[in-house]
């Protein structure tokens, strides 16, 4: 799920010129601007290669828990095997675990490197989102469309790492579907993306005005183009079996479950 919400950031980082939290109100200081770009900028890369990383750790490790799987379903070699060979497959199992253990421990490291980096993120974030003077207020509670029928699977905020018990923001939130049921537009606004994002699969992109976005992702095919204008509840495509929803109000994600309409 953690390179579902990396994904996003990234799709939301390649639309900045036309979706960044100063592109709308007043201009700020130039100087204090382009210090924050630049920042913003090393920051996503450093974000991205760590996700990376952590992503290559994890097909690392899968691998070294199903070799030493191996090693040892077969139990302790019989006496009458020469002893060079008992002696050769107890070295192999010790270092199988050794080296499972350092790739837990790296894994960990990354992990907390990883939230240090998105806390700095969203520290740019939230400095670029108040030079730009963003006052625009969010829409009422439960007036937006709910892109598919499904319940939460899961939710916006902070959540617990089942992997390495590590606390993780989640920006977005994730509705079950049907799959090819119909994915609506949450409200009206203008097309400014469609395509694959890594992890999220086919991503729609809409800029809503006022410094809304919303994203959504896991769609099996779409409806709309790029620069289409959408109403509120108009089709966009067709679901795959989840579907990702975030919304950002500037540069500062926002809970979409109450803007949007309850199941009833």
């Amino acid at each position: 799920m953690r390179n579902l919400l990396l994904a996003c950031a990234l799709l939301l980082g390649a639309v900045q010129a036309a979706a960044s939290p100063v592109a709308k109100g007043p201009r700020p200081a130039a100087p204090e601007f382009e210090r924050l770009t630049k920042e913003l900028e090393v920051v996503r890369r450093v974000r991205v290669q760590l996700a990376d990383k952590l992503a290559a750790r994890k097909g690392d490790l899968a691998t070294r828990v199903r070799a030493l799987y191996k090693l040892t379903r077969g139990g302790f070699l019989p006496l009458w095997v020469e002893e060079q060979a008992r002696l050769d497959l107890v070295r192999r199992r010790a270092y199988a675990r050794r080296m499972i253990l350092r790739d837990l421990v790296e894994r960990k490291l990354l992990v907390d490197e990883l939230l240090a980096v998105e806390k700095n993120e969203r520290r740019l974030l939230a400095e670029a989102d108040s030079l730009a003077g963003s006052k625009v207020p969010l829409p009422a509670r439960g007036t937006w469309t709910r892109p598919v029928g499904g319940r939460v699977l899961r939710g916006f905020g902070v959540y617990r790492d089942p992997a390495t018990k590590a606390r993780l923001s989640f920006r977005g939130l994730i509705l079950k579907a049907t799959p090819t049921e119909p994915v609506l537009a949450p409200d009206s606004g203008t097309v400014v993306f469609v395509g694959p994002v890594r992890g999220l699969g086919l991503a729609i992109l809409i800029d809503h005005g006022g410094r809304l976005l919303s994203v959504l992702g896991g769609l099996d095919s779409p409806s709309v183009e790029v620069g289409h204008q959408v109403t509120r509840g108009a089709r966009l495509g067709t679901a795959t079996e989840k579907v990702y929803v975030e919304i950002r109000h500037g540069a500062r994600p926002v809970d979409p479950a109450p803007l949007l309409q309850r199941l009833y």
